[in-house]
């Protein structure tokens, strides 16, 4: 799930809140958040979160008190060191245009916001904040996004703007009227300013912004792989240690069709299986519909032969998952097939034979054991710092012993 809204834009909330001497999880209600996860300020959440986190605030507030809101942002303290940078570089309209330009910090918020500014004239701004199909819009964004832009002359050292609204399906459209003076002083800090190449110092910074703000987002798409990967591997690691519980085909062989049907949805299978080293492999179980179309098949090996084959069709899973489960797969069929031809053997045996083959059955180590004991992260995926494939040999599962009779 992606990520649309920074969780910077939620600490005006809190702060505003707890002027109002309630406790912060008035916000967090039904987000399926903590207040800690919320305040975050180097996390996201998504839109339907943030929708509800926006629903929180509108039993709070009033509307007019939420444009009241907005606009008094920029008198805190933490604008001022912009501020005095943004007097030099930006006349009212382009400071406008530059926080709402494609990597401007009013975009950075929320990624699923299309705004739009159209400069009227040296007075006069008409911006349209546009929600991405498929997002729902919210009333109270809206008016808070209406004292922001009263408000951000104030950054300018000018007096608030005058701002009307008109809310659409998909967002909002706002006729911006700028203070008086704005321009004329912008054209004189200009004329001032020009011998020490201002405008070419402002280009750099947009430039500087823009390549950091496109760090991040690569950053965000980066830390959101690592979190499915992680994940993964922990579905592997669990599912694994499932598998290897299984010391009897049949029992085995329900649980991976199982496994294969609830959770990756497939919708046909057939299973194939060597019963004893060196014979061909034997259809052994069908379920489901065999097609249309070609199975995507999954070899079984052990010692570098293949004693079972899982056929699918439908098969719905994440690209590796079920690559990374095979060998657990064959780590668990290939003790299930031991257990089964010991216990073949002792059926077969005579009185002579008999104790002995007992006591080699008895030597076979039960996988669950053997994983017990196993030194940590040794025969478990673990993640390291470089990235690993579940191919990598470091991180496959190792094999737990099938019988230990000829040691």
């Amino acid at each position: 799930m992606s990520k649309e809204v920074s969780c910077k834009v939620l600490d005006l909330f809190f702060r505003e809140l707890r002027k109002k001497g309630l406790v912060p999880e008035r916000l967090a209600s039904d987000t399926g958040l903590s207040v800690a996860q919320l305040r975050n300020k180097h996390e996201r959440i998504d839109w339907a979160t943030f929708l509800t986190f926006m629903s929180n605030v509108g039993k709070i507030w009033s509307e007019d008190e939420l444009v009241q809101m907005g606009s008094s942002f920029f008198d805190t303290p933490y604008v001022r060191p912009f501020s005095v940078i943004a007097r030099l570089l930006f006349s009212g309209p382009e400071f406008y245009a530059w926080v709402f330009s494609k990597n401007g910090i009013g975009v950075q918020g929320f990624n699923c916001v299309e705004p739009n500014v159209e400069r009227v004239n040296d007075q006069r701004i008409r911006l349209e904040l546009k929600l991405r199909p498929g997002y729902a819009p919210c009333r109270e964004f809206f008016f808070v996004a209406k004292g922001n832009f009263t408000g951000m002359p104030r950054v300018l050292g000018l007096p608030r703007a005058q701002v009307q609204m008109d809310l659409t399906s998909q967002g909002a459209i706002y006729g911006i009227d700028l203070p008086p003076g704005g321009g004329t002083l912008g054209r004189i800090r200009r004329a001032l300013l020009w011998p020490f190449t201002v405008r070419a110092a402002a280009q750099e910074l947009r430039e500087a912004h823009g390549l950091l703000t496109t760090r991040y987002q690569e950053l965000e798409q980066a830390k959101s792989v690592l979190a499915v990967q992680a994940d993964q591997l922990q579905t592997v690691n669990f599912l694994g240690r499932e598998l290897t519980k299984h010391t009897e085909l049949k029992s085995l062989g329900d649980s991976v069709s199982q496994l294969l049907s609830e959770r990756f949805r497939c919708t046909g299978q057939e299973f194939w299986l060597a019963r004893r080293p060196g014979e061909t492999l034997q259809s052994v179980r069908q379920l489901g519909q065999l097609g249309p179309g070609e199975p995507r098949q999954f070899n079984l090996t052990s010692s570098g032969e293949v004693i079972g084959r899982i056929d699918t069709w439908g098969l719905q899973a994440p690209t590796g998952l079920v690559e990374a489960l095979i060998p657990w797969i064959s780590i668990a069929l290939d003790n299930a097939r031991n257990f089964a031809l010991l216990r073949s053997e002792t059926d077969r045996a005579g009185p002579a034979e008999d104790g002995i083959l007992r006591q080699r059955l008895a030597r076979v180590e039960d996988p669950v054991d053997a994983a017990a004991r196993a030194p940590r992260g040794a025969g478990w995926f673990r993640l390291s710092a470089g990235c690993r494939s579940p191919g990598d040999s470091r991180l496959a599962p190792q094999r737990v012993p099938a019988a230990q009779a000829d040691q």
